[in-house]
């Protein structure tokens, strides 16, 4: 099942929505129109992405790796 991650740098939250595909299906030309208009997020205060599969990887500490 598809992931809505809905990141919210105002709140510094970070969503994980389920979404059926036949909704993916329904706003796959305008993604925008689902989380901005139907969820009713602010656009200014988002980012979005949509993928079959998202990790949130938390780390302790910065680690310059060259």
């Amino acid at each position: 099942m598809p992931i809505l991650a809905i990141m919210n740098y105002e709140s510094a939250k970070i969503e994980l929505i389920d979404l059926p595909s036949a909704i993916v299906q329904q706003y796959a030309e305008n993604l925008d129109k689902l989380v901005y208009g139907k969820m009713g997020y602010k656009q200014t205060s988002v980012y979005y992405m949509v993928a079959d599969n998202i990790d949130i990887v938390k780390r302790k500490s910065y680690i310059n790796e060259k």
